[in-house]
């Protein structure tokens, strides 16, 4: 009976390994049934895409942007990709790289409030202040609620002594 079960589990189709990964809590578990996924269905952008989130969860943020460049190639103006690429080049430091992304988010969405507040984020990194502080306006300007914007505006503030 338990040989079964295993033999089972390995039988499912890639949108039952989707859909495992989708509910499942645990990152690593996730990129596992994920991968189950892709290997069924290689295509999947949207595997692909949430394995770099369960990816970056781990802190494996070079892997992570592997899938996102995935995505990026078999769907090439998936905002949720790019924005997440450029996160995760601004977690590791490639600053230049995340802002060139971010970039590409706001040309194809420029009313994307989230997206405006990451650029200022990784403006603020490169001490590009009066420019982070444009981007965290518009952030602002097209959610005035966003919070992450106004505690980021008011630490760039901090920086120039305002």
């Amino acid at each position: 009976m338990v040989f079964k079960f295993f033999r089972n589990r390995e039988k499912k189709s890639a949108e039952e390994w989707f859909d495992l990964a989708y509910e499942e809590s645990d990152p690593k578990k996730k990129v596992e049934y994920y991968s189950k996924c892709l290997q069924l269905d290689p295509e999947n952008y949207i595997a692909w895409s949430n394995m770099g989130l369960a990816l970056e969860d781990l802190g494996r943020y070079e892997e992570a942007m592997s899938c996102y460049d995935k995505v990026l190639k078999l769907n090439p103006k998936d905002i949720d990709a790019l924005s997440s690429k450029g996160i995760a080049l601004g977690i590791l430091g490639r600053l230049e790289e995340a802002l060139e992304c971010l970039d590409r988010v706001l040309e194809l969405k420029p009313y994307d409030a989230g997206a405006w507040n990451n650029k200022g984020l990784i403006l603020d990194d490169l001490g590009r202040y009066e420019e982070a502080i444009e981007c965290f306006d518009k952030a602002l300007k097209l959610n005035p609620y966003l919070k992450e914007a106004w505690n980021n505006k008011g630490l760039v503030l901090c920086h120039l002594g305002r």
